[in-house]
């Protein structure tokens, strides 16, 4: 048994019955600091939305930003296997993507530690990519400013 498996067996052991994914993976974030890929997690709405997209056909991209930060998560070798799989596209950050990252951040009133979302926003807005994400209190606030926001 890996160490991720180790976690949600004893966030579930901690949690008592009938759990399910959110759940768990809060208690495991709330508790190792680290981010968990709530779209690698069984009956999470992440992973239901990942699903309805793959079936819809949709392709699955991701800035090399966001792709070094999905892999500092809690990851075991299967979920980045099957990560890679379904991610088949990393987009790079280059000039034009740190200006755009640059024009979203100071339109946005210079939030710090806000930054890096905006390079991950720029890439998908110079894409010409709807963008995906369970955090949407805080790229919410981009959709004025180009950035189209997956349903």
């Amino acid at each position: 048994m890996g160490e991720f498996e180790q976690m949600v067996l004893l966030a579930v052991l901690q949690l008592g019955d009938y759990v399910y994914g959110v759940p768990i993976v809060d208690k495991i974030e709330r508790r190792t600091g680290r981010s968990v890929a709530r779209a690698l997690v069984p009956d999470s709405p992440e992973s239901d939305q990942l699903r309805r997209w793959l079936h819809r056909g949709h392709p699955i991209a991701m800035s090399t930003r966001a792709w070094g930060e999905f892999l500092c998560g809690t990851l075991e070798d299967g979920a980045r296997t099957l990560a890679r799989r379904i991610a088949r596209g990393h987009v790079p950050l280059g000039t034009r993507e740190a200006e755009e990252a640059a024009r979203l951040f100071n339109g946005t009133g210079r939030r710090r530690g806000r930054f890096q979302d905006c390079l991950v926003a720029a890439t998908a807005i110079l894409s010409g990519a709807v963008f995906a994400t369970s955090d949407r209190s805080d790229f919410g606030r981009l959709a004025t400013m180009g950035i189209e926001m997956a349903d």
